[in-house]
Parts: structure tokens; sequence; C-alpha cells
């Protein structure tokens, strides 16, 4: 079965004001999980968000997980998201047949 991706947003860091605008997020924190079906890994990051005068701004009050998500990935690239998964698709095989083991010390 093939590995499936989820985004989270867990915070999101803004300015009090930008320009005419309030509650300008700047920073996001995230969280990637994935899984196989069987076993689940996940890691956390944080994204640096810049406002776009060229956009349409959304309130802080009106923003949507998936846009939120969709900015988060747009700052990282393709090969940004594709490395992150990549990532989490390795911790997920280690998980299932690892090759390295971190045994009790044999005195504790």
């Amino acid at each position: 079965m093939p590995n499936t991706y989820t985004w989270s947003i867990n915070r999101m860091d803004c300015y009090p004001t930008q320009g005419e605008n309030t509650d300008v997020v700047f920073a996001v924190y995230w969280t990637l999980s994935g899984t196989d079906g069987a076993t689940e890994c996940s890691t956390y990051g944080s994204t640096q968000i810049a406002l776009n005068p060229s956009d349409t701004f959304v309130p802080f009050a009106q923003l949507t997980q998936e846009q939120v998500i969709g900015w988060v990935k747009e700052a990282l690239g393709d090969d940004g998201v594709a490395g992150r998964e990549d990532a989490i698709a390795y911790q997920i095989t280690q998980a299932a047949a690892p090759t390295t083991m971190t045994p009790a010390l044999p005195w504790s």
C-alpha cells in the first residue's frame, strides 16, 4: 500500500499590523504525518511566509487550514515537500524493518 501523508497546522505567528493589514501571518508551525496503513510516523517544522502584496489579503479569522498548508507547500517548493515526505517514508520503512537499534546499556 502506498504511503498516505497528512499535513496539519499547529500554530501561526503574526505581525499585529503590516501596512493596512492586521494579524499578518509570517511563520507557520506544521506537522507532517505519514502512514502505510500499519505504521505511522511524523515530523514537525516551521516555515516562514512572506506577504505577497499582489495577492488578495485574507483576514486571519477567515483563513482555512487548507489555504495555510498551500502557503507552506508553496514556500517549501516541490523539492522541499517531496524531501519531507521521502523522510517520512524512510521512517516508516525503518520502523517496519529496523536496520539499527539502541539497546539499553548492559549496566542499567
